[in-house]
């Protein structure tokens, strides 16, 4: 319980302090220019592209997506300038090493439960069921819990991996973002650039919303583990299940808000805020390690004393 609780709230301090230093930025004016009219950087694949729908070899396909990315990044350059576009391009390959760090510290979250045979994750789930379970059912809950948390953990690989292989079209909203914080492209303009990479982006939350990892999954509203669980229940426990599932409701959950999201800023503060949460995220990601490790030698050390 612990060790969950601290990696969770681990990761609520990192996003925590991102948020607290975008509350006031230190935000300086550039220069006011007269730019082209923006257009939103089109997702890999899409009409725009040029990619044929079957390629002949892997390595082919892989260069033409290379020179297609460095024809998106040099539509950048020539629309907010080299500096610029090399800035944007700098803060998301943080945003994508912060998302690298979240995954692996998931990963030793999911490893921590199934090493310890704790039902805290599970429990925390369900403690509003009234269902009591035999020390097998819980056994089997937990499992069901961990694989379900493995379910999310790979959506959000997926998200991740596709921004990993067209960096460009956050690159294109958040140079966007900034001309539109130093007065250089209009509301509209900014919001039809949004809107239009958002779903290139689907499925990458947003790492300046510290709700975003509160750690807060409910697998009650995945239908893979609600059948699964429901399978391990006798009559009555199943009848209890099933009114409280009716009780929920259809009332949606929040869901996490996407990078398409952020805060609208200049580059500089969001290089700093973005380096500053990449900072925390290693930090946490070295000590949940070290705990770990620590876990290993436990058994050494209580032999040590005698225990």
């Amino acid at each position: 319980m612990k060790t969950k609780a601290l990696a969770i709230a681990a990761i609520i301090l990192v996003i925590g302090a991102v948020a607290i230093a975008l509350r006031k930025p230190d935000s300086t004016p550039g220069e006011s220019a007269t730019r082209p009219e923006r257009t939103a950087t089109p997702a890999a694949g899409s009409p725009t592209t040029g990619l044929q729908p079957v390629e002949p070899t892997s390595d082919t396909k892989l260069a033409r997506e290379k020179e297609e990315r460095a024809a998106r990044e040099a539509e950048l350059v020539s629309e907010y300038g080299e500096a610029r576009t090399n800035l944007s391009r700098h803060v998301t390959g943080n945003v994508i090493e912060i998302f690298d760090d979240v995954l692996e510290m998931g990963e030793m979250m999911i490893g921590f439960t199934a090493d310890e045979g704790s039902r805290f994750a599970a429990d925390a789930a369900l403690n509003r069921l009234d269902i009591e379970l035999t020390d097998e059912q819980g056994d089997k809950a937990l499992e069901l819990y961990g694989e379900f948390q493995r379910r999310e953990l790979e959506k959000t690989r997926d998200a991740v991996d596709k921004l990993r292989d067209e960096p460009t079209l956050l690159m294109s909203l958040m140079l966007a973002s900034d001309a539109h914080s130093r007065g250089e492209l209009g509301e509209d303009e900014y919001r039809t650039i949004q809107e239009a990479n958002a779903a290139g982006l689907e499925g990458v939350i947003n790492p300046l919303d510290r709700r975003n990892f509160r750690g807060n999954q409910d697998p009650l509203r995945d239908d893979a583990f609600v059948a699964e669980f429901s399978a391990l229940l006798d009559e009555d426990q199943a009848a209890t299940f099933e009114s409280k599932l009716e009780e929920r409701g259809d009332d949606p959950p929040r869901e996490p808000s996407s990078i398409a999201d952020m805060p609208v800023m200049d580059l500089e503060n969001l290089d700093k805020a973005v380096g500053s949460a990449k900072q925390m995220t290693s930090g946490f990601k070295q000590m949940m390690e070290g705990m770990g490790n620590f876990r290993q030698l436990q058994p050494l050390m209580n032999q040590g004393r005698g225990d």
